[in-house]
């Protein structure tokens, strides 16, 4: 038996020009090959469209709440030559893959285990 097609990959594209900006230069076509690399499992480009379903500018908005897959590929988007503003924690300001400390901020791990520690 053969799963049912998934419309998150063509949703996430449409989404993300939406937005404009590095979207838009990207290309569809090159967005769409760009996401498939970056996530080839289709469980998580669910993910990732669930979350940019939400957002209205995933690329500048630096919302310190999106998900750490997001931010990673946010980083490849600015690897690749784009701009983009990425999260940064709470407590150090640094440019770290972050999530929520035992107090609720948004932080990076070493302030979690600073925090808990």
């Amino acid at each position: 038996m053969t799963s049912p097609p998934t419309t998150a990959l063509p949703d996430t594209v449409h989404h993300l020009l939406a937005q404009g900006e590095p979207w838009v230069g990207m290309g569809e076509s090159a967005l769409t090959e760009f996401i498939v690399e970056f996530a080839p499992a289709a469980v998580t480009r669910g993910h990732i469209a669930r979350y940019v379903r939400t957002t209205t500018d995933l690329a500048h908005a630096g919302d310190r709440m999106t998900p750490a897959i997001l931010q990673r590929m946010l980083r490849r988007v600015r690897d690749i030559g784009h701009a983009v503003v990425i999260p940064v924690c709470e407590r150090c300001g640094r440019e770290r893959i972050i999530g929520r400390a035992p107090d609720e901020r948004r932080v990076c791990k070493p302030c979690t285990d600073a925090l808990r520690g």
